[in-house]
């Protein structure tokens, strides 16, 4: 699908294969030899993000992020450059040709991050349209305060390295907005937040019954309504006027996955 691929352009083949090797797992990869093989398939092809090296034969990276913008504004364009080339790839920031620029050498989980981030911002941009009838429904219903448990939600998913944090974040915020049922259905009209609502609507279980010990590897949806039904003990416990070491205490982990607990034991240590 063109709203996750990711193309990566270099001149090194050798580049080109460790980067594969390292993203495949992580991304749905296509490569390209060099500038001209890179447009053939921009061309040819629709893919979310493109990585481009600033130094190539016959083209830079920046000369075909420019021509890629001109036939896909969606994509979204990584530059790796040197630290000689970094006035230039600022000014191709502020021109909105480059999302982001990475100085190399880089490593591997900067430039994970970077197309982890990459992916998100092509399907808010893709999706901008989708997501105007939910802008216009939130502004109607949105008073300050009224998200206690999206900050602690996102920061779980963020110790536990889940992808595209900020979904989470959006989930417990959805479980806020949704009590109504008028609005929960306006809200379920738009289609990128399907995941989200089942997130907020799944029920409580035992961690057991619906994850992995592996969490990166679990339905997405479930370890959402996991990571708020834990959000909503603790704000419930610290409602109670207890504190975060005795709230640790009281979470069964036959009932909240392990790593779960241990990511919330270092963010309330």
């Amino acid at each position: 699908m063109s709203d996750s691929r990711v193309l990566l352009i270099d001149d090194d083949p050798l580049i080109l294969q460790a980067y594969q090797r390292s993203l495949r797992r992580k991304f749905q990869v296509d490569t390209a030899e060099g500038p001209r093989e890179g447009l053939a398939k921009i061309e040819a092809s629709q893919y979310a993000v493109v990585v481009a090296d600033m130094l190539m034969p016959g083209m830079t990276g920046l000369q075909v992020l420019q021509q890629l913008r001109s036939q896909s504004s969606q994509t979204v364009g990584i530059l790796l450059t040197g630290m000689g080339d970094y006035e230039q790839a600022l000014a191709a920031i502020n021109e909105g040709v480059v999302y982001r620029f990475l100085t190399k050498p880089c490593a591997l989980e900067q430039l994970v991050r970077s197309i982890e981030d990459g992916l998100q911002y092509h399907r808010l941009r893709t999706q901008n349209d989708s997501l105007q009838p939910m802008l216009r429904v939130l502004a109607e219903h949105i008073k300050p305060g009224s998200f206690p448990l999206g900050g602690l939600v996102r920061r779980l998913a963020e110790s536990l390295e889940l992808p595209q944090p900020g979904d989470f974040e959006t989930a417990a915020h959805l479980c806020t907005l949704a009590q109504s049922q008028e609005l929960y259905q306006s809200l379920a009209e738009v289609e990128p937040l399907a995941e989200m609502l089942e997130m907020a609507s799944l029920p409580p279980a035992p961690w057991n019954q619906r994850l992995t010990e592996n969490l990166r590897e679990a339905p997405r949806a479930a370890v959402g309504a996991h990571l708020l039904d834990l959000a909503r003990h603790c704000a419930e416990s610290h409602q109670h006027g207890n504190t975060p070491l005795q709230t640790l205490q009281s979470l069964s982990p036959e009932h909240y996955h392990p790593a779960a607990l241990a990511s919330l034991a270092r963010l309330t240590a």
